[in-house]
């Protein structure tokens, strides 16, 4: 039966989850596992060491998880992006496959396996893991701006912007697909549209911007 101090303990994290504390949450895992240790606290700490960019510590406690903790592919997903996160890539491919072997239809996982994939340029087998991304429903600008940065990769520069024109008339300002739509329409040749991406900008600085982002032609 839950106390009162069980109670209080899960409101106290529920404000904080919610408020983004990330550091209080740390604090929050870390008492109550020094006062009844279990996986599930344990992973959740693991999760909130590696959203604040502690990759080192997720995986740390990661391998504290009881051995019947280590097959679940929420574990293995969380182990895969800590490796990623500190560029071992081929443990993290491992990892990922470890997860989408106890869960296929994972479009987080797949997306993580091409971006895996894309750092050792195997560009066909991220394309392809990008591909099952998108058909699992994974977030629509993760999969299509990784998806463009192949394609720009490969130099095709008009087939990356119809990918990330449309998010990008959709609202999306996403730090990472506005620079690669940018590079894609300069590359392309499109000037029309490129200078539509800067309106507050005069147009020596387009200009400028529009030919710098050119690569040299083969």
């Amino acid at each position: 039966m839950a106390t009162t101090a069980d109670a209080n303990q899960a409101l106290e994290e529920k404000v904080m989850l919610q408020a983004g504390n990330h550091q209080g949450l740390i604090a929050h895992y870390k008492q109550q596992l020094a006062s009844h240790p279990d996986a599930e606290t344990r992973l959740r700490l693991a999760q909130t060491y590696q959203h604040t960019g502690d990759a080192e510590s997720a995986l740390f406690h990661l391998d504290l998880l009881p051995a019947s903790w280590q097959e679940k592919p929420s574990v293995n997903l969380l182990r895969a992006k800590s490796l990623y996160s500190l560029s071992r890539f081929s443990d993290a491919l491992l990892a990922i496959n470890q997860s989408l072997k106890q869960d296929l239809n994972n479009g987080e996982a797949h997306n993580l396996k091409g971006l895996l994939h894309g750092e050792t340029l195997q560009l066909d087998e991220a394309r392809h893991a990008f591909l099952q991304a998108r058909a699992l429903m994974h977030d629509d600008i993760s999969v299509l701006n990784n998806l463009a940065v192949l394609d720009i990769m490969t130099g095709d520069y008009q087939l990356a912007t119809q990918r990330l024109w449309p998010l990008y008339q959709n609202g999306s300002r996403d730090e990472s697909v506005v620079a690669n739509l940018a590079f894609a329409l300069a590359n392309a040749q499109d000037a029309e549209r490129f200078i539509l991406m800067f309106p507050q900008h005069p147009p020596q600085y387009q200009r400028e911007l529009y030919f710098a982002l050119q690569q040299p032609r083969q």
